[in-house]
């Protein structure tokens, strides 16, 4: 008697959940670390501008040019929040992902476990059924032998 063939394919099921999984974590981290580029390379030209506007207050006051600075700073400011927020949320995926790879890689060991142990209790059933055919042919044979 063969293993039964909903086991197999709920093994299946669970290892295309985990490959998706797997690719949703790897989505997650990429996007978790695209963000946290782009954020330094916004707080890089922060600091850049923020350093030209401190020399153009120093040096000769260029009111147009100081005011343009300043409202792309702030454009800055806006958009580092606005990264910020989007991070958390990014973080927040990636961790939602890593729990269910977690709960994939559960399912996927749960039925791995379940085809072994049929497979096991098979093996158990086909060996006990083998020991009772001997016993019956030797019982027959020694009943056989007796005058």
């Amino acid at each position: 008697m063969p293993v039964r063939s909903c086991w197999p394919a709920l093994l299946l099921k669970a290892n295309q959940a985990l490959e998706l999984a797997v690719a949703d974590l790897v989505r997650a981290r990429e996007r978790v670390s695209a963000l946290a580029q782009q954020r330094e390379r916004v707080a890089m030209m922060m600091a850049e501008y923020a350093a030209r506007h401190q020399t153009l207050i120093r040096s000769d006051h260029y009111v147009s040019e100081s005011l343009s600075i300043q409202r792309f700073l702030a454009q800055l400011r806006l958009m580092l929040d606005r990264i910020d927020a989007e991070s958390v949320h990014a973080e927040k995926a990636c961790r939602a992902a890593v729990e269910m790879l977690n709960v994939a890689r559960a399912q996927a060991k749960k039925f791995g476990k379940l085809i072994d142990l049929e497979a096991m209790a098979l093996q158990d059933s086909a060996l006990r059924s083998e020991a009772r055919s001997l016993d019956e042919v030797a019982l027959l044979q020694f009943r056989l032998r007796e005058p």
